[in-house]
């Protein structure tokens, strides 16, 4: 029924008839639903058209599409067994396949494998690398308060030296 609703939607022309029709003839064709999309089948027949030289063109108002459909599809799948056609999704299932294969097939290198001792030693690094540098950021906030402190008295004796010559010239 999904492949039959695809197909409606690909092939406007297929709009006025009911997913059964379609369904049936679906099936009577041939057609795995499951593994067929409606862009396959819609390039297939474009296939056929291709192959045997003409141009597929509808008439303005076909009197009977179902047995135009049925025509159509059934003579397509025919042409695709005999010239061995592969569906497009198909193609990009397979090569999405080969890939994964390739990936998968590289050699990944190894991971080194620490032991005990190692670890150990790496993590008592660590921790004598993290309290050295907690260690020297105590001592630069306490060098910036030490200097903020010599700045602060700087700046008061400054003011009293103003205030000392602002008493003196009144």
């Amino acid at each position: 029924m999904h492949l039959a609703d695809r197909l409606t939607d690909a092939l406007p022309w297929l709009a006025g008839l009911s997913r059964g029709v379609l369904c049936r003839a679906i099936s009577n064709a041939g057609i795995d639903a499951a593994a067929w999309t409606a862009g396959d089948l819609v390039s297939c027949m474009d296939k056929l058209s291709a192959d045997e030289g003409r141009r597929f063109a509808l008439p303005p108002k076909l009197s009977n599409p179902a047995g135009f459909f049925i025509h159509r599809i059934r003579t397509a799948m025919t042409h695709a067994r005999m010239t061995g056609w592969e569906r497009p999704s198909a193609r990009a299932k397979t090569q999405a396949a080969q890939t994964r294969a390739l990936a998968a097939a590289e050699p990944r290198p190894a991971l080194p494998r620490e032991t005990a001792a190692e670890l150990h030693e790496a993590r008592a690094a660590f921790r004598a690398q993290f309290a050295a540098d907690d260690r020297l950021h105590e001592l630069q906030q306490a060098a910036r308060a030490r200097l903020s402190e010599a700045k602060r008295a700087e700046v008061m004796a400054e003011l009293d030296r103003a205030r000392n010559r602002t008493a003196r010239v009144l």
